[in-house]
């Protein structure tokens, strides 16, 4: 008989509004958690039940994780604009313009070349994502312009810190929204090439061009290491010198390469040194371009700073909370002269 206590009272009042969305997100990322729970048990409970070996790999888990990350992507962008309880007009305008931008981010991302439907897709919910983000620092820096005269950098710093768990939370998902551009990027367009090159013979990988220079061998503690050389031109002008290498250990049958790795916020171009002949003569080499690696270090970076920011609330919570020692009454003399009666 005491069931109806334990309904809640909360309730969704629109579907345009951010518990909405807060739902929706945990939803989601419930299965991706399950998802993710099942490819990785499945194969275990298979051959423990039936004695059959099944392999879950890549195919199973982009074909079901990936629409997920895509919705995710759009939920992102869609939560901050909308308010608690029920979304006006005003607040359906505020979709403006990070709609134009991802629809940019979609005709931009088809011009260079991309087709895969979630890949185009997850650009442009990135893209609309991200200026939703920015746009919540951009009014909330404007509203303390006008009302306290402050220049944009000192309005936007006191605005985080007037309310840092919001504030980190947008600056997470700015993190994640540029960690997700660089893993959508680096996958679309990565450019993967195996080739067999004589001494100063180039081969064509992307915008570079690759010349094989030299290799030799060098005694190191517990290895024995050979080293290419290749000189990286681009635009006709050598750009960077770049060594990869194999290494020989007495413990071990075959080697392990040690790639060498190009890294700049475009992309990154990573060389491998697969076989060479005993004399020097050739060299097999693997050459990757990637594009936007870096900005999934710097999407990482920008998600621990947002949770350094978000944390700041905490602890100013349990300073507010500490009990305050209170002053001790001044001494009879002490009064007279402040012009308290006695």
């Amino acid at each position: 008989g005491r069931s109806e206590e334990l309904r809640s009272s909360g309730r969704l009042e629109s579907a345009a509004s951010r518990e909405t969305v807060f739902l929706l997100n945990n939803l989601v990322l419930a299965a991706f958690t399950f998802t993710v729970l099942l490819g990785t048990l499945f194969p275990l409970v298979a051959e423990a039940i039936r004695g059959v070996r099944v392999t879950v790999g890549e195919p199973f888990f982009n074909r079901m994780t990936l629409p997920l990350a895509v919705m995710l992507l759009f939920l992102v962008g869609v939560g901050p604009v909308l308010p608690w309880g029920r979304a006006g007009g005003r607040h359906l305008k505020r979709f403006a313009v990070p709609g134009v931008i991802g629809l940019l981010a979609l005709v931009a991302y088809l011009a260079v070349g991309a087709r895969d439907v979630l890949a185009v897709l997850g650009f442009a919910f990135a893209g609309f994502a991200l200026a939703a983000n920015l746009g919540e620092f951009v009014i909330g820096a404007m509203a303390r312009r006008r009302a306290h005269g402050e220049n944009p950098l000192t309005a936007t710093w006191r605005l985080v810190m007037a309310n840092p768990r919001r504030y980190g939370g947008y600056t997470a998902h700015i993190g994640i929204l540029l960690l997700s551009v660089g893993i959508i990027a680096s996958s679309t367009f990565t450019t993967d090439r195996e080739f067999t090159l004589s001494k100063g013979e180039t081969a064509e990988v992307g915008d570079y061009t690759l010349r094989f220079e030299d290799i030799w061998g060098s005694d190191e503690p517990r290895r024995f290491v050979i080293n290419a050389q290749v000189a990286v031109m681009k635009g006709g002008e050598q750009i960077a010198v770049m060594n990869p290498r194999l290494n020989y250990y007495q413990m071990s049958d075959s080697p392990i390469s040690t790639p060498a790795v190009r890294t700049r916020l475009d992309e990154d171009l990573y060389l491998t040194l697969m076989a060479f002949e005993q004399d020097g003569s050739t060299v097999t080499l693997r050459a990757l371009v990637e594009p936007m690696v870096a900005w999934i270090w710097i999407g990482g970076l920008l998600m621990g700073v947002g949770a350094g920011i978000a944390l700041l609330y905490r602890s100013r919570r349990a300073d507010d909370s500490r009990p305050r020692t209170p002053r001790p009454a001044p001494s009879r003399p002490a009064r007279q002269r402040e012009g308290v009666p006695a």
